[in-house]
């Protein structure tokens, strides 16, 4: 009995070990049935009309929230301003043509055309992982691009990174797989804050011209999505790597193995807890 207790407690504290080893997100979205924010901050909301609505459907990690090419979530209009960004989460590819996983975009008042400022990350019809960020000063843009390599039907984990104050101007990242495929220095510098700022957020679309009664929906998404997250921070290297791994249950994601450092440490604690019961 001592020795099956040890071994419950040494499984739990390698779980907790691994759940501490990247930060928690501002806004996640585990679609178990709901689109609402775990964290309890920004809510995703079905379309009133119901041919726009994602169904959930089973998945690896109990249900999934499934787009058909014609669907979106979307927020109300939020007030969050930040100049570093994170997007994460799992997808599912099975349409031909480019979809939008996440956006955000403002419109002012005086403008009813097109965006001020809009974010979109995106996966193209010849399977890259695409991010643009545009502001309309100048119709000035950022755009990050990674390698053709994604195939359809198959689960994929995808990181965006967006640090105002890394390089010299700032850099946009992109990450597959927990492998960085693409980072640009930013062609100019502007805060997120402006794209944030009584903006929306979608996921599944990217619409064009919100805030002027006349939505302009673009380039929906086909396939599946699951455990999207939004950090208002950016995340590193190691901790995308460590987000990645914490993912086992999809096809193509290595089972999470804690670091070499964290395995000595708990072994030799785990050995004086045992000859404290021998």
């Amino acid at each position: 009995m001592k020795i099956l207790n040890l071994f419950v407690c040494a499984c739990l504290l390698i779980i907790c070990l691994q759940t501490t080893l990247f930060a928690a997100p501002n806004q996640e979205y585990q679609f178990e049935n709901t689109t609402t924010d775990s964290m309890g901050n920004v809510d995703m909301i079905m379309p009133a009309d119901s041919a726009s609505q994602p169904t959930f459907q089973s998945g690896p990690y109990n249900s999934v929230l499934s787009f058909d090419g014609n669907d979106y979530l979307e927020t109300s209009y939020t007030d969050i301003a930040f100049d570093q960004l994170t997007v994460s989460g799992l997808f599912y590819k099975s349409g031909t043509s480019t979809g939008t996983i996440f956006s955000m975009a403002y419109v002012a008042d005086n403008h009813v055309s097109l965006p001020d400022e809009t974010l979109d990350l995106r996966i193209t019809s010849t399977g890259s992982f695409y991010a643009h960020a545009r502001s309309d000063a100048g119709w000035q843009q950022n755009l990050v691009s990674s390698p053709g390599s994604i195939q359809n039907d198959q689960w994929y984990y995808f990181a965006f990174v967006y640090d105002m104050y890394a390089g010299s101007n700032g850099i946009m990242s992109v990450y597959i797989d927990g492998t960085l495929l693409a980072s640009i220095d930013l062609t100019y510098q502007s805060s997120l804050l402006d794209i944030a700022y009584d903006s929306k957020q979608y996921i599944g679309t990217l619409n064009e011209s919100p805030g002027t009664g006349e939505d302009t929906f673009l380039l929906y998404f086909e396939g599946q999505l699951d455990q999207i997250k939004v950090y208002h921070s950016a995340l590193t290297s190691s901790e995308i790597t460590a987000e990645y791994t914490s993912y086992p249950d999809y096809n193509n994601i290595p089972v999470a193995v804690p670091e070499p450092a964290t395995l000595i440490c708990f072994s030799a604690a785990l050995l004086r807890l045992l000859k404290r019961r021998i």
